[in-house]
C-alpha cells in the first residue's frame, strides 16, 4: 500500500474535484462550489465521489453525512472506464469505519469492493476520462 504524502494528497484532491465536475455534468447535477464535491441533484444535496482502480475506499466526513441525502460514486475499472453507483446514507453508516490518517478529521471510509457488491449500479463502463478527455 502506498503511503500518502502532501503531493499525492493534492493530486488526489484535484482528481476528486475534476471527477465531481464530470459526474455532475453527466447527471445534470449542480456543484455547490468550484472546490466542492457536494452538489444538488433533483433538489437533493448529494456528494459525488470517485476512486481509481487501485483505491480501496472512499471517504465522507461526518459533517457532510449530516447534510447529504445520498452518495454517487464513480469507480474506475481495469479498462479505465467507470461504473457509477448510488449508495444510501444508512448503508454507508452500516459499513463505515474510521480513517486512521492523521489528517482525516474523522473521515469515515467504505470499501470500494463493498460498493461494487452492494451499491445500486446506475451505469456501467462509462466515463472514460483517460488523458483528461
Amino acid at each position: 500500500m502506498m503511503v500518502q504524502n502532501a503531493e499525492t494528497g493534492r493530486a488526489g484532491n484535484y482528481y476528486g474535484y475534476e471527477m465531481s465536475s464530470k459526474i455532475a455534468q453527466l447527471l445534470g447535477a449542480k456543484l455547490l462550489g468550484k472546490n466542492s464535491n457536494e452538489a444538488t441533484l433533483n433538489d437533493e444535496t448529494v456528494v459525488l465521489k470517485s476512486a481509481r482502480k487501485k483505491t480501496s475506499s472512499i471517504g465522507v466526513t461526518p459533517r457532510m453525512l449530516e447534510r447529504i441525502k445520498f452518495i454517487i460514486v464513480a469507480l474506475e475499472n481495469m479498462d479505465d472506464s467507470y461504473d457509477l453507483y448510488r449508495i444510501e446514507i444508512d448503508w454507508f453508516n452500516s459499513k463505515k469505519f474510521l480513517s486512521h490518517s492523521k489528517n482525516a478529521n474523522g473521515t469515515m471510509l467504505v470499501l470500494c469492493k463493498d460498493i461494487r457488491k452492494e451499491g445500486e449500479k446506475l451505469a456501467s463502463n462509462i466515463l472514460s476520462f483517460k488523458n483528461n478527455s
